[in-house]
């Protein structure tokens, strides 16, 4: 939106503009002039600034190509909310290979990460879009699930992709995931599309507690390994709501409501529980459909909807 929509500037090629960029700004910095001439920038410009010298020049990169760029025109590169792996096998890699096919020095890297201190509490993290309203429902719901199995569980909401409905980036995802395994959370509730199984992998590969986003088939899974289903899957309803169309029991034009405790077809289930803990969570369902959480559900509703 800057580049193209506030400077006209043709932003098509992110690497070749970056590449150019780059190349301009090296001469002005470095000779203190330049004439450069080429797809994206045509430049003829000199700066001289008395008792000053070159300043370093960090690239703000995540991609590969971009990294190696950073490492080949620029000092180095800074990301934002990439975790120990990515940093390990991407970013390293390719900003020291931009750097060596240059002949510069070892290249800095700048790593941007949130750090957050709690004391000893367990928290997860809820992986979503864009901080959507529904995804804020179901986000409030989880955290109010965990803290009602101990008050001292808690879960924070990171968005992964741009607004609106951007569930498949992957790319976000991961280095959102990355940056809260670095700060010590222990289960992902990955509320995406596209982007929920390459997570679900990569928290099988950590040995991180993972959540099904509304598949009741994730306890099946032979190639992922879920702890706990989060089931709201649409295809489950068409079952029971054929049948009472069928058996003359739905109401025309009305809307039917699924239940937790009421309804098998949404609710919880645990993928290798113990008989006591899929007996807490049994019990724990039997209250929230008798209504035991109303209240708790309406201040949820109204912080999502604003109703």
């Amino acid at each position: 939106p800057v580049i193209e929509g506030m400077h006209g500037l043709d932003y098509s090629s992110q690497v070749g503009h970056l590449r150019e960029y780059l190349t301009v700004l090296d001469g002005l910095l470095g000779e203190g002039s330049t004439s450069f001439a080429g797809d994206h920038y045509r430049v003829e410009a000199a700066i001289t600034v008395p008792g000053t010298s070159r300043v370093p020049v960090i690239v703000g990169a995540l991609a590969p190509a971009m990294c190696r760029l950073g490492g080949e025109l620029a000092d180095g590169v800074t990301t934002w909310l990439s975790g120990p792996r990515s940093l390990e096998q991407v970013v390293l890699p390719a900003v020291t290979e931009g750097a060596d096919a240059a002949g510069k020095p070892s290249p800095r890297v700048v790593a941007g990460i949130p750090v957050a201190v709690d004391g000893d509490a367990d928290r997860a993290v809820f992986l979503g879009c864009c901080d959507l309203n529904f995804e804020v429902e179901s986000f409030l719901a989880f955290r109010l699930g965990l803290q009602m199995v101990d008050p001292s569980f808690d879960a924070i909401y990171v968005p992964t992709g741009n607004f609106p409905f951007d569930f498949n980036n992957t790319a976000g995802a991961t280095e959102a995931y990355n940056a809260a395994v670095a700060e010590g959370v222990e289960a992902v509730y990955p509320f995406l599309g596209g982007a929920h199984e390459p997570i679900t992998r990569l928290a099988n590969e950590d040995g991180v507690v993972v959540l099904t986003a509304g598949s009741s088939k994730g306890c099946e899974r032979d190639d992922l390994d879920y702890d706990i289903e989060v089931m709201f899957d649409a295809g489950d309803y068409l079952a029971p709501i054929f049948e009472e169309i069928i058996g003359g029991t739905a109401e025309e034009g009305g809307a039917r409501r699924f239940t937790v405790g009421v309804d098998p077809e949404v609710g919880a289930d645990l993928c290798a529980g113990t008989p006591a803990q899929d007996q807490a969570l049994t019990d724990l369902n039997a209250r929230i459909g008798a209504g035991r959480f109303e209240e708790e559900i309406s201040r949820i509703l109204a912080e999502a909807y604003g109703f």
